[in-house]
């Protein structure tokens, strides 16, 4: 998973946090536990047992590893074209390329997530900070997409202090909003704060086309898509892995939606005692 940089708002600086991937532990850790597999069933895989899910990841692992380096090759030859198209359908074409290619890093990042996650080879890095160095970060990041759509955007300040993997944390919030950005075809998007006694609520707020009532006790599960909202090139992994990191970090996950006015995702975690 690439690494963070969350500008902290008191002091104008930027926190690099540094990545804790390793594809060899995750491929050592995959194949000592499909060797010592258990023989249940995978938790939200479609009833695959834990061995043959654990083989599977291997290869998985294996084939998203190995896209990394020609992904980051195309990224590179898609920002030289920026710099050398003429024309105006130059330019689109140019930047159809360089969405695309984001859209398949996505992809590699969100497999290599999952299976990071499930093999317990993420290692949560767990300090105090101001949860509004993380809405910042997720503020700068899709301000551009969310203008480009004709949305409006709007991510309330907040200074709670939380006790959090930074990392995880943020990728969390920003899958719920690259959610509300896909699929917001016009309105707003907010991203909400409320500090309760003991707990802070994060809200993901959109007006966008909404979820079917018996569509919600699935849209956490991998892979699943709504028929004929969830399609296109989006594999259906960036809230199976909000209900991850929810997990490993200790966060509740809740889901208001209704169709054709908007949805609201949030997450509930404990404050600090001290």
């Amino acid at each position: 998973m690439p690494s963070a940089a969350l500008p902290n708002p008191t002091e104008g600086k930027v926190i690099s946090v540094p990545t804790r991937f390793h594809f060899g532990r995750l491929r050592a850790l995959l194949r000592r536990k499909a060797n010592s597999g258990s023989g249940g069933t995978m938790p939200h895989s479609g009833g695959v047992s834990e061995v043959e899910y654990l083989n599977r990841a291997r290869l998985i692992a294996a084939a998203c590893h190995d896209m990394r380096q020609p992904l980051q090759a195309l990224s590179l030859f898609s920002e030289s074209l920026k710099s050398i198209v003429a024309t105006p359908p130059q330019h689109v074409l140019s930047h159809k390329i360089s969405q695309s290619v984001g859209i398949l890093h996505d992809m590699v990042d969100q497999m290599l997530m999952m299976l990071q996650l499930d093999a317990s080879a993420y290692r949560a890095d767990i300090t105090q900070f101001s949860i509004g160095e993380v809405l910042i970060q997720v503020e700068n990041d899709f301000e551009p997409q969310v203008q480009g759509k004709g949305l409006r955007f709007e991510i309330e300040r907040c200074s709670a202090l939380v006790r959090s993997d930074k990392v995880l944390l943020y990728r969390a919030i920003s899958n719920l909003v690259s959610n509300a950005v896909t699929y917001t075809r016009s309105g707003q998007i907010t991203v909400r704060c409320h500090q309760l006694p003991g707990k802070l609520s994060i809200e993901i707020v959109d007006t966008g086309i909404g979820i079917a009532v018996e569509d919600i006790p699935h849209i956490f599960d991998d892979f699943y898509r709504v028929d004929g909202i969830r399609s296109g090139c989006h594999l259906g992994l960036g809230l199976a892995n909000v209900r991850r990191i929810a997990s490993l970090l200790g966060v509740r996950l809740d889901v208001r939606s209704e169709l054709g006015v908007g949805s609201i995702f949030m997450m509930e975690m404990t404050l600090p005692s001290d």
